[in-house]
């Protein structure tokens, strides 16, 4: 955590990072810690009750849909947080937690890209390489060297 650096040096921004990376090391420290679990403690941290948060946004919005931010942290990380914690864990229809939780994300809209990227690695962090379909690993750029690493 000590290596935390962001480019804007605002106590919100380092809030948040600082959250994150505790996410991150819980989910590469403990193979028993669930992506839903790693969810509710850094909504602990934000006073975020995440369970609660997902539950309300599927009764306004409908099942199917998931939260479109702007690219403010203060709302684009509850997002992470809700797109982490409904599909972190579930496999269905075929697809592998990582890819259906990836492809949420990205298709949820608005500000995805960054969002994304966090996600992917908090799943990586989960269920590494091996929990990706080959279908998302094939046609790489580099995707020789990122086998070898």
């Amino acid at each position: 955590k000590a290596a935390i650096q962001s480019p804007r040096r605002t106590s919100e921004v380092l809030s948040f990072a600082n959250i994150y990376a505790d996410m991150l090391l819980l989910l590469l420290q403990d193979d028993g810690v669930t992506m839903q679990q790693a969810a509710h403690a850094a909504g602990r941290q934000m006073n975020l009750d995440v369970a609660a948060m997902v539950r309300a946004d599927g009764a306004r919005r409908g099942i199917g849909s998931d939260p479109m931010t702007a690219c403010y942290i203060s709302s684009a990380f509850p997002a992470l947080l809700h797109t982490v914690y409904k599909y972190g864990d579930l496999s269905e229809g075929g697809q592998l937690p990582a890819e259906r939780a990836l492809l949420a994300s990205a298709n949820a809209g608005g500000e995805n890209v960054a969002k994304t990227s966090l996600l992917g690695a908090l799943l990586g962090a989960k269920y590494g390489l091996a929990g990706l379909p080959v279908h998302l690993k094939e046609g790489l750029l580099n995707g020789k060297d990122i086998r070898r690493e």
